[in-house]
C-alpha cells in the first residue's frame, strides 16, 4: 500500500502531562503512581500517527515563545512534519493537558488548557490560504476557535475531515457540517454536535443519519467496549471491541483517526476501514504513550491483518 497525496492537520498541540495510579484509586488523597511528560493534543497527535504511517504530512498549530513551546516543535518537526505555518503568539505558554488515569489505564480525570490555541484568528488562515488549498485532504479538530475552523473550512479545497475532540468542543463543528467528508468522533460527541441522545444503537444511527442529512458523507462513532460504527448515505457497519493490551486509553482515539486517513488514502473502505482504525488503537492502548513509538506503516497493516482474521464477516444495521 502507499500514500497517494498530501495531508494537513489545523489543530491543537500540548505538553501533554500523564499520571498513572499504581493500585486501587484513593478519591481525597495522595496516590503512588508514574507521571510520564510527551507532547500531545488531538491535532498533534493525529499528525505525527499519519507520518509513522508513512504519509506526507504537514501540521498547523499555535503555539508560544516560551521554552516548552520550542520543545514540542522541535519534537513535531523531528517526527517528520511540516510546521513552517504555525503560528507564534508572542507572551503565550504552551498549551497543556493533564490525565489522571487508573491502574487499568482507563481515564479517569483530565484537565485541558488550551487557552492559547484561542488567540488564532481568521488572519492566520487568510496568511495560508494559497498553501491550506494545495492539500487534497485537510483535517480539522474542535480545540480550534468556531472562527478558525469556518475560516479553514471555507479555505480548504480537498476533502475536509474532521474529530469532535470532545462533548465540550465538538459543537463548533455545527458551523461547518455541511462541509465536513467524514466526521470521527465517540458517542458523547455525536450527541453534541447532533444536538440528540446517542447512547443506545438506535439513537447512534439516528444522530449519525441527521447528520449525514445535513451533508456529511461518512460519520463513524468510536464507542470504546463497545465497539465502532461508520454510517455512510447507503450503509451501515459495526464491529465490536476486541480484547486489547491497555496501559493507557490517551491518544488510542487518535491513532484511530489517523489510521482512517491511512485506509481512505488507500482505497479501504466500510467494515474494512473499523478494523484498520481499531487495529491502530490496539497499538496506541498498549503503547503507554499518546503516539507509540511501535506505530508504522508496516506494524499497523500486521495488526489489521491479525484482526481481520479475528473478526469473522461483517456486521451490518
Amino acid at each position: 500500500m502507499s500514500d497517494n497525496g498530501k495531508i494537513l492537520v489545523v489543530g491543537g498541540a500540548a505538553f501533554d502531562t500523564s499520571c498513572v495510579i499504581a493500585g486501587d484509586t484513593a478519591q481525597g488523597d495522595s496516590n503512588p503512581g508514574r507521571i510520564t511528560n510527551n507532547t500531545g493534543g488531538v491535532g498533534c497527535n493525529i499528525a505525527k500517527n499519519a507520518a509513522r504511517m508513512g504519509m506526507q504530512t504537514a501540521f498547523m498549530t499555535v503555539l508560544g515563545d516560551d521554552v516548552i513551546s520550542a520543545e514540542l516543535k522541535r519534537d513535531l518537526e523531528h517526527n517528520g512534519l511540516d510546521c513552517s505555518r504555525s503560528l507564534v503568539l508572542n507572551g503565550a505558554s504552551v498549551c497543556r493537558y493533564v490525565s489522571i488515569l487508573d491502574r487499568h489505564g482507563e481515564l479517569q480525570l483530565a484537565v485541558s488548557d488550551f487557552e492559547t490555541i484561542g488567540g488564532a484568528d481568521r488572519g492566520w488562515i487568510r496568511k495560508n490560504a494559497e498553501y491550506i488549498a494545495d492539500f487534497p485532504t485537510v483535517v480539522l479538530e474542535a480545540n480550534l476557535p468556531p472562527d478558525v475552523l469556518l475560516a479553514a473550512a471555507e479555505t480548504a479545497c480537498g476533502k475536509i475531515f474532521c474529530d469532535g475532540v470532545s462533548s465540550a468542543k465538538a459543537p463548533r463543528l455545527r458551523e461547518i457540517i455541511g462541509r465536513i467528508d467524514t466526521l470521527k468522533v465517540n458517542r458523547a460527541e455525536l450527541g453534541a454536535v447532533a444536538g440528540r441522545l446517542s447512547e443506545s444503537v438506535a439513537e447512534i444511527r439516528d444522530a449519525a443519519e441527521h447528520l449525514i442529512g445535513l451533508g456529511v458523507r461518512r460519520v463513524i462513532v468510536t464507542a470504546g467496549t463497545s465497539g465502532a460504527s461508520l454510517f455512510e448515505a447507503d450503509g451501515a457497519y459495526r464491529i465490536p471491541a476486541y480484547p486489547a493490551e491497555v496501559k493507557s486509553v490517551t491518544g488510542a482515539g487518535d491513532a484511530f483517526a489517523a489510521a482512517l486517513l491511512y485506509g481512505t488514502r488507500n482505497g479501504i473502505a466500510g467494515e474494512d476501514l473499523l478494523i484498520l482504525g481499531t487495529a491502530a488503537s490496539h497499538i496506541a492502548l498498549r503503547s503507554g504513550s499518546a503516539v507509540s513509538e511501535e506505530m508504522s506503516e508496516d506494524i499497523l497493516i500486521r495488526e489489521y491483518r491479525t484482526l481481520k482474521e479475528r473478526i469473522r464477516g461483517g456486521s451490518t444495521f
